[in-house]
């Protein structure tokens, strides 16, 4: 199913929860990066510069005027490209990956390195797109289009395998239900099976829909999200490798997706200035548009459900000192 270009914009003049987007002022500005945006139970991340920054993900923190951020051990000169809250065996952990190829894993505070890996010896590898299995394997997308599989324990981290899943760069990669969904800067999706012997298998490629880039991957509840420079969200089923729906969510680029950790709901942000939540399908129910709020006059490029009970979202916006909150719908 798809919802039209005019179905969003009644639903712009319709949709309103009574809810106010609020601000909170932290220390340093947001980068412009994908996905800028990474939480656990206990804290937030995100990149600036060749810096990254964590804050408390407590009402206290998030729902005052100003919040204490503390600035992340990574003190090398090369630009970080992205930034994940990740569990693992070992327990959860902040990842952080560069242009050139370095991984470092942190605890979740980001102030202890717990391991240091370097994927490549020398030249611009830009790692982007970071997800775990839950277990030993950490995965990362790579600019040669090859997913690196790296297995991390607290003795040791080194690289497992390299799966050549793209012919372009990688913009993003998760893991689910024994899966990885990945999507390129030519827009094409892949679904890589993961098998129990940490071997991989290609299972099916999709075309982008329209020639455009991929932005974004979000999973969770049985679907993979995948999001597109020009507005369009794809819906895929992870039981079938199959897309099962498309979302003409916004009107200019999708910068970050989020899926709710309990609820069939997914939230983007995008260039066009707006957050929107969709409730996804479940049982005979379709997907509803629930939220779509003007954030702030800015690039929104990252979007997180917060709090222990994800009953705040929090988006972050380039170049802001500010993360802006709303209440999640319920």
């Amino acid at each position: 199913s798809t919802q039209s270009t005019w179905d969003r914009l009644i639903g712009l003049l319709r949709m309103s929860t009574g809810a106010k987007v609020a601000s909170v002022k932290v220390k340093t500005s947001v980068s412009f990066l994908n996905n800028n945006l990474t939480a656990n139970s206990s804290n937030l991340g995100y990149i600036h510069r060749s810096e990254f920054y964590t804050l408390d993900n407590k009402p206290n923190a998030l729902c005052s005027e100003k919040c204490d951020s503390n600035k992340g051990a990574y003190s090398d000169k090369d630009p970080l490209s992205d930034l994940a809250y990740l569990k693992l065996s070992i327990g959860e952990v902040l990842v952080a990956v560069t242009n050139l190829g370095l991984v470092n894993v942190y605890d979740e505070s980001g102030q202890k390195l717990l391991q240091s890996f370097k994927v490549a010896s020398q030249g611009d590898i830009c790692l982007r797109g970071l997800s775990s299995n839950g277990k030993e394997l950490i995965f990362i997308g790579s600019g040669s289009g090859e997913i690196f599989v790296l297995e991390c324990s607290n003795k040791k981290i080194g690289l497992l395998s390299k799966i050549p899943a793209h012919k372009t760069a990688i913009i993003d990669v998760k893991y689910s239900q024994l899966h990885l969904v990945s999507v390129d800067d030519s827009g094409t999706v892949v679904f890589t099976a993961v098998k129990p012997d940490n071997t991989f298998e290609q299972v099916v490629t999709f075309a982008s829909p329209n020639d455009v880039p991929g932005s974004s991957i979000a999973v969770g509840h049985g679907f993979a999200a995948v999001a597109f420079v020009s507005g369009l969200i794809q819906i895929f089923s992870l039981d079938k490798c199959s897309l099962k729906a498309e979302i003409c969510a916004h009107t200019r680029s999708i910068n970050a997706l989020c899926m709710h950790p309990s609820q069939p709901m997914l939230a983007s942000v995008s260039d066009d200035t707006f957050l929107c939540v969709y409730a996804l399908p479940s049982g005979k129910a379709q997907i509803r548009q629930l939220v779509c709020e003007h954030v702030t006059n800015g690039v929104l490029c990252g979007v997180q459900f917060a709090l222990k009970d994800a009953s705040l979202i929090v988006v972050s916006v380039y170049d802001s000192k500010f993360l802006f909150t709303y209440p999640t719908p319920k």
